[in-house]
């Protein structure tokens, strides 16, 4: 599993810690409760205590229901754990991000719920330093089964506390896969526009010397009259290469400097066929989904999108040896404020882009997006960080997974009203 970076600050406050002796108390509580559960009542309880014994606990029952309602109404995971790692007591957020009921923690070991495995490896190295009386933070991606994957902040606080016979640990855990994903993306966009900088100094100085290039070329026509037709022929190609040239240029130039999309209706079936038909000429792939099936409309710039489209097909393409098959599928995906995707809430089309290619290896998943990172032997690294800047000026979101066999794109943009 891989390690979060450090500089992550989503933990829980000094404060709170320092109160978690208090929600300690109701887990014990919860704990006194089942092994109580089918005890008889004493005789003592039938018949009444004294009038004072009995305010002191009214008044301990409801410091215990406070107690409870702050404990199971928080989304932080909560957990009491003895010296033999077994499970006395859990929270609600903590049963609900398994899919178990709180009570069927009770008595279970750790590598009981998470897997020896886990268990030897990341877990039990963390509460070995936690029961010789230490403090222990750290962040780890955890799969849990009703959530899924996520980055958990963690935090195991001993118990008593201060005391050279720790017998408990108090486990508090808290999801900051969203906080990760958005400063994740910060890092991308940050990468970006330090490229958009360097790269606009050097498109200028690059086509002051093209247009220097066709002055000269033209003047050399001038001064050699007498040349053999094939050397006229070669000249004037070269004014034709350099001309297209500088103007592919200056176009990545306007797309540096402003970058911004103009933005129009389009159908996003109608945009995909035409970016298949053209990316795809002369190849022998086989197209398939269901995006020529319903019209979706959004708001975008045909221009940069089929720069989006054209770069990932043409990759596709090549991994596959022009052979092979690609699936495009559309949908209408809601985001909601507690999905994992770095998106203002709202409708968006999804648009899923999967080749059968090769796929891409798990370690270089991160940083597909970034500039210059290539995986061909002579690749410069710019296309897919393009499609990555353009797709997030139109509000939306790109991110790219590997199956079992091929590489998946998937592309977020926003519905049009």
């Amino acid at each position: 599993m891989k390690f979060a970076p450090r500089h992550l600050t989503n933990s829980l406050s000094i404060k709170f810690a320092k109160n978690l002796i208090l929600i300690l108390y109701y887990l014990r509580k919860l704990l006194r409760e089942y092994q109580l559960k089918n005890k008889p009542v004493s005789e003592n309880h039938k018949t009444g205590r004294k009038k004072t014994h009995n305010c002191k606990s009214v008044l301990t029952r409801d410091r215990e229901k406070k107690f409870e309602f702050i404990v199971n109404t928080s989304g932080d995971l909560m957990s009491l754990v003895d010296s033999n790692y077994r499970y006395e007591a859990v929270n609600n957020a903590y049963g609900l991000a398994h899919g178990i009921k709180p009570k069927q923690f009770v008595g279970k070991t750790i590598d009981q719920v998470w897997g020896k495995k886990i268990f030897r490896s990341i877990i039990k190295p963390y509460f070995d330093q936690c029961f010789r009386g230490q403090e222990v933070h750290y962040q780890e991606w955890f799969d849990f089964g009703a959530l899924g994957k996520k980055l958990f902040d963690v935090i195991y606080y001993p118990y008593p506390p201060a005391s050279k016979n720790v017998t408990h640990a108090v486990v508090v855990s808290r999801d900051i896969t969203r906080q990760f994903l958005f400063e994740e993306e910060l890092r991308r966009k940050q990468k970006l526009e330090s490229m958009g900088i360097a790269a606009g100094s050097i498109v200028h100085d690059f086509s002051n010397v093209l247009t220097m290039f066709i002055g000269n070329l033209s003047l050399l026509r001038q001064y050699l009259p007498t040349n053999p037709v094939k050397t006229m022929e070669i000249l004037g190609r070269m004014e034709e290469i350099a001309a297209r040239t500088s103007e592919t240029i200056q176009n990545m130039l306007k797309f540096i400097k402003s970058g911004k999309p103009e933005l129009t209706v389009l159908n996003i079936a109608d945009l995909l066929s035409e970016e298949c038909s053209f990316s795809l000429a002369g190849s022998s792939v086989e197209i398939t989904g269901n995006f020529k099936d319903k019209p979706l409309l959004i708001k975008a710039d045909k221009h940069q999108l089929s720069q989006v489209f054209n770069n990932l097909f043409t990759n596709a393409l090549q991994a596959m040896n022009r052979q092979g098959k690609i699936s495009i599928n559309t949908h209408i995906k809601t985001v909601k404020r507690n999905d994992n995707i770095p998106l203002a809430p709202g409708k968006y089309i999804n648009i899923i882009i999967r080749d059968s290619g090769p796929g891409i290896d798990k370690e270089h998943l991160p940083g597909i997006f970034d500039p210059f990172f290539s995986l061909k032997n002579k690749g410069h690294g710019l296309g897919l960080a393009i499609c990555y800047s353009i797709i997030i000026k139109h509000n939306g979101y790109i991110l790219a997974s590997s199956g079992k066999s091929g590489a998946i794109f998937s592309i977020y943009l926003p519905a049009a009203d």
